[in-house]
């Protein structure tokens, strides 16, 4: 392995000054939050509207309706879940592969907001996908034996025979004109992935893996996201691995997206990916202090945030120590390692991590709603930059690659930074 292939770019200073600002705007909250009065509920959510407002909005906002099929593959269930805009013209389509062990109605919020933008957004898991932790290694504990199976090349292959699979049943059904198909337009799909399914998107894109040459035919691929994507410093070669990824490719992470399956060394090689990839529509998006649990998309931490006197165990800043390893699969996406709390959070931040505040004091609610509004804005800003990626590349949408090129980093600093080549 070539030593230059396996270094990554340093955080430097601009990245100390950076959390530096965080810090000081974490501490102003906390103070807020310790003395002086409460800001009042409603405040706080016109506050929480008008960044959103700020970001970018889809020319094409809609509602969508649900819909799930179950098809065999052999032997196999595929169980797939549907959200299809309810729009006179077709929607593209969006194809969302869960992390390891989550079940179909993973990544709920990112589905969601794709879908309002008006994408069909198409999320796929196996019968037994979901159910991975009862396994006999899942079940002894040991979660890096089960990643170590699940990232392994053989599980990737499988899992792009399974992705091609669907994706040639929904061409088919939409060209018979079934139901819910009928209004997908095939000639323009990306694929989305958390996680393990982040690993799957990535092979899409152009991603290199031994053993795996050919990809089937997928003329009407246009952009992959990763969210959390895998890179392994013990198998080494990323320009190898990465420097051949030509479709465009929206990447995302978090300086707290710590691994729990005890596979990646830390949560920077994480832009590894990006780091390699070739000049063309290559963006990353890097979230202060966000967790492995951010970046699931599931329901669980903006409920917390919402019920701030609930129990201290559902604060987006729990300890993440749950099993299967992340809080993932059977209760969907739980926490990372350490609290993720917005500005101020990271390992021990105002969520209840360790060094948060600890149950039954008078401000841990207080404590806890700081945290949440920090953690409803970075979930704002991966959903407008990945609707934004998405319109720019898979709409052809000018405004919407003005507002990544012009806008989209000075509205998401401090709480994000977004690269882009």
């Amino acid at each position: 392995m070539n030593a230059s292939e396996s270094r990554l770019p340093h955080a430097g200073v601009a990245s100390l000054e950076r959390r530096r600002a965080i810090f000081l705007a974490g501490s102003a909250a906390l103070l807020a939050a310790c003395g002086g009065p409460r800001m009042p509920r409603r405040e706080e959510d016109n506050e929480l509207k008008r960044f959103t407002e700020r970001g970018y909005t889809a020319a094409t906002a809609t509602t969508a309706e649900p819909h799930r099929d179950m098809w065999l593959r052999g032997d196999e269930e595929i169980v797939i879940e549907l959200l299809v805009p309810q729009s006179a013209s077709r929607s593209p389509l969006v194809v969302y592969l869960p992390g390891m062990g989550e079940p179909v109605e993973a990544g709920a919020v990112w589905r969601n907001a794709w879908a309002q933008a008006g994408y069909a957004v198409a999320s796929l898991q196996t019968g037994s996908g979901g159910a991975l932790w009862s396994s006999a290694s899942g079940h002894n504990g040991d979660s890096a034996k089960v990643a170590r199976e699940q990232f392994a090349v053989k599980s990737l292959a499988t899992w792009i025979e399974r992705v091609a699979f669907v994706l040639q049943g929904i061409v088919r059904r939409a060209k018979a004109g079934e139901s819910f198909y009928a209004r997908i337009d095939t000639d323009r799909i990306a694929v989305a992935g958390f996680d393990l399914g982040a690993q799957t998107a990535l092979a899409f894109a152009g991603e290199k893996h031994p053993g795996i040459t050919d990809l089937p035919a997928m003329p009407g691929l246009r952009a992959v996201i990763a969210l959390s994507p895998q890179a392994i410093l013990a198998r080494g070669g990323f320009a190898e691995h990465f420097g051949d990824i030509r479709l465009p490719t929206l990447a995302i992470t978090g300086t707290e997206d710590i691994d729990p399956y005890g596979i990646v060394d830390s949560p920077h090689t994480r832009q590894a990916p990006f780091s390699y990839m070739p000049p063309g529509d290559k963006y990353l998006l890097v979230i202060e202090d966000g967790t492995h649990q951010l970046l699931a998309g599931g329901n669980r931490p903006l409920a917390a945030a919402e019920h701030a006197n609930g129990p201290a165990g559902d604060s987006p800043g729990g300890d993440g120590q749950r099993e299967p390893p992340g809080g993932m699969g059977r209760g969907g996406p739980g926490g990372g390692r350490g609290g993720m709390g917005g500005p101020g959070g990271g390992r021990g931040g105002m969520g209840g991590g360790p060094g948060g505040a600890s149950g039954g004091r008078p401000d841990e609610a207080r404590f806890r709603r700081s945290a949440g509004i920090g953690l409803q804005r970075q979930t704002v800003i991966i959903e407008r930059v990945s609707v934004a990626f998405l319109d720019t590349v898979v709409k052809d949408d000018p405004v919407a690659r003005e507002w990544l090129a012009r806008d989209a980093v000075r509205w998401s600093d401090p709480l994000a930074r977004l690269k882009m080549k």
